[in-house]
């Protein structure tokens, strides 16, 4: 049975996506959980009339990536992963928004070329591309959650090795 947005459930939306002159249509994907139904839009690129290439870095969902190909149900929900991108995703949540911890991160992200985009003010999501990169930006933010800096998790594990 296929669930629909109804009035009053919770919608993430994406402001900035990191490829936003890539996206040309928004498809959903199912984050309910125990505290009620959620769903996150998120910006696509259009392939085929239900395929469509992720254009953003994921805040909520899980098991998805920038780049990755996705089919949809004809309410354009999220059905499953066609094509894996190669790349992960990380979400960074910040205790004080504009801290020092996060002026630490997002220099680090930008003297790495990396991608990322704000959910708000305390919450980012951080694309996890490539390989060496993603390596490097775990290291990081283990040793950060660790000197209690931020809080972390993994959204979509980038893969272990080059294919």
């Amino acid at each position: 049975m296929n669930k629909r947005f109804r009035e009053g459930d919770y919608e993430a939306r994406h402001h900035s996506p990191v490829w936003g002159s890539r996206a040309d249509f928004l498809i959903a994907a199912d984050i309910s959980d125990a505290k009620g139904p959620g769903w996150e839009q998120l910006s696509a690129r259009q392939l085929e009339q239900f395929k469509f290439e992720i254009c953003c870095v994921p805040f909520f969902a899980y098991g998805f990536a920038l780049g990755d190909v996705v089919a949809t149900d004809e309410d354009f929900v999220i059905a499953a992963t066609e094509t894996d991108s190669g790349h992960g995703a990380y979400r960074v949540w910040f205790e004080e928004p504009e801290s020092d911890a996060a002026r630490r991160l997002v220099a680090f992200l930008d003297r790495s070329d990396c991608l990322y985009e704000w959910s708000s003010a305390r919450l980012i999501g951080i694309d996890a591309y490539p390989l060496a990169f993603s390596q490097d930006l775990l290291a990081y933010l283990v040793e950060a959650e660790n000197n209690k800096e931020l809080i972390y998790e993994v959204g979509k594990s980038p893969p272990r090795s080059e294919a």
